[in-house]
């Protein structure tokens, strides 16, 4: 019995710890965060809720989706070309149960006129080819196959592996990314609103990296009618935020973003047949490509067909915004003078930090070039 009381006042002393540990963790996290674009690329959730910051029912668009949507679709060209505002919130690997509790926080903040959601968190499993690049369709639906399948589509998402789980980690835990802020913490990092952080990207991400995708004219494979099964929890919850949207008087579309990785005919498909059974648009930029014609899977890859780089997300902004004005009856979003002068102040951020992007970026492959001479 003793024993046993013995063990029940360790574990309860350990579970404490933990819980407070946490705690101090999570409120370091907060600190750490930048609160404005010194953050060049990455994602966390101060970043995914940026549009916390935001003027109230000042954005008409929202993005939702992973890793191809916001690498996909940029706010500030689409305020640029078109007028109209926006934002992208999603996360590495995000599924449908979490974009659906996503959208519901956001419209307790703002009215959109249009949730775009990017299809890729539909489905699950990554496309294979043979040696000749014809596309291998497989409806393997084992567990430690799709569990493979989702580790793969995330650790191409970056670099290597480690940045994959790094990413992870700090998307909840900022502290890990930020710990090497602790110089250059300001009174203000200890007194803003929690999550009301300005990001002038609007939570895209741009990809300056160059990788091209060999199987770019065959990835799709043959249509030959079959679809794919979404993943799942995916046809509940889309649904529910169709119903969400209905319910906040707004409209909802579906889109897949060029994807050489992990999209075909099987999946368009099926993302075809869900638009056409709860009466929504599906513009799917892997079949419709005459929208893009500039864009080419040499130049406009970021990472060998996951995602597409910043060129890319320019060809793809560039005609989703024609999309929304002339097939979804978009118009210029309605601001104040006040409002559009913010906005066209985050274009001049943005833009600063992009060029500070690029340049790093070139640096580092010439640093790159030249280690490799040296071995």
């Amino acid at each position: 019995m003793k024993y046993k009381e013995k063990n029940l006042k360790g574990f309860g002393r350990g579970l404490i710890f933990t819980i407070i540990f946490c705690l101090i963790f999570a409120g370091f996290s907060n600190i750490f965060t930048p609160k404005a674009d010194a953050n060049t690329d990455g994602m966390s959730a101060m970043v995914t809720k940026a549009y916390l910051a935001e003027e109230r029912d000042t954005i008409d668009v929202l993005f939702l989706g992973n890793s191809n949507m916001y690498r996909a679709f940029n706010p500030i060209q689409l305020w640029q070309e078109q007028g109209i505002t926006s934002c992208d919130i999603g996360m590495p690997g995000s599924n449908t149960v979490e974009l659906y509790r996503k959208a519901v926080d956001f419209m307790k903040y703002q009215k959109p006129k249009m949730v775009v959601v990017e299809t890729d968190c539909m489905f699950d499993g990554a496309n294979t080819f043979d040696a000749n690049g014809n596309l291998i369709v497989s409806k393997s639906t084992k567990i430690e196959s799709k569990v493979k399948e989702r580790m793969d589509a995330y650790k191409n998402s970056f670099d290597n592996l480690d940045d994959a789980i790094m990413s992870g980690i700090s998307y909840r835990w900022p502290l890990m990314k930020y710990k090497y802020r602790w110089k250059r913490i300001k009174s203000s990092d200890f007194t803003d609103e929690k999550g009301k952080y300005k990001f002038a990207a609007k939570g895209y991400v741009n990809g300056v990296e160059k990788k091209p995708f060999k199987y770019g004219t065959t990835y799709m494979g043959v249509n030959d009618g079959s679809t794919a099964e979404l993943s799942s929890n995916s046809d509940v919850y889309v649904k529910k935020l169709i119903e969400l949207c209905k319910a906040n008087n707004c409209q909802l579309m579906i889109t897949s973003v060029p994807c050489g990785k992990y999209w075909n005919w099987q999946k368009h498909n099926a993302a075809q047949k869900f638009a056409d059974e709860n009466n929504i648009k599906f513009l799917d930029f892997n079949v419709e490509t005459q929208l893009i014609p500039e864009f080419s899977w040499k130049n406009c890859s970021r990472d060998g067909g996951t995602h597409i780089n910043g060129k890319g997300a320019k060809y793809v902004t560039h005609a989703m915004g024609r999309y929304l004005v002339e097939q979804c009856d978009m118009k210029p979003s309605n601001l104040t003078a006040k409002q559009k002068a913010a906005w066209n102040k985050d274009v001049k951020s943005f833009n600063k930090v992009q060029k500070r992007q690029v340049k790093l970026y070139k640096e580092r492959l010439k640093a790159q070039k030249l280690n490799s001479k040296k071995k």
